[in-house]
């Protein structure tokens, strides 16, 4: 077995074979990376994605909101949309101060072009600073929009 060296001061910080002991104070691979982030994911401002878990940022993905029930879902990929809303549509609860971060809501549905309801689903897609928006009568046209390809049919 190697010896290895103990952490006792910020110069000893590795081993004899060059690793990287990562309980030390002045660890070098946790230097060199940005301390808000792990392997460029924010814990404290990520979301997972509804349908596969994955990390979604706060300025990526799509957020999907049922305003009136006070739901809401998470995506990292448009395509996921669709096998969410085929096992059933599992909602998770939207907060009492959130917001979709749109202005102007839209007031027709994106895949029928008819008048929004009361009961309708708002999807907002984020990009960077951007918020764009569309809103759709129900959880089967979203879903159906998406098929098409969403914006880009």
């Amino acid at each position: 077995m190697p010896a290895t060296l103990r952490c006792s001061s910020r110069r000893e910080s590795g081993s004899p074979d060059g690793r990287v002991l990562l309980g030390c104070p002045d660890n070098r691979l946790l230097a060199r990376l940005d301390r808000t982030t792990f392997f460029g994911i924010d814990p404290l401002n990520s979301e997972a994605c509804t349908w596969c878990g994955d990390h979604v940022g706060p300025d990526d993905g799509f957020r999907a909101y049922e305003l009136v029930g006070g739901r809401r879902a998470v995506f990292c990929r448009l395509e996921h949309i669709i096998p969410w809303a085929i096992q059933g549509s599992h909602w998770g609860a939207a907060g009492v101060s959130e917001s979709a971060g749109t202005e102007t809501p839209p007031s027709r549905c994106s895949h029928c072009v008819a008048q929004l309801g009361e009961g309708h689903v708002l999807l907002v897609r984020h990009r960077g600073a951007h918020r764009i928006a569309d809103g759709f009568c129900s959880v089967t046209h979203m879903r159906d929009w998406a098929k098409a390809g969403g914006r880009w049919r």
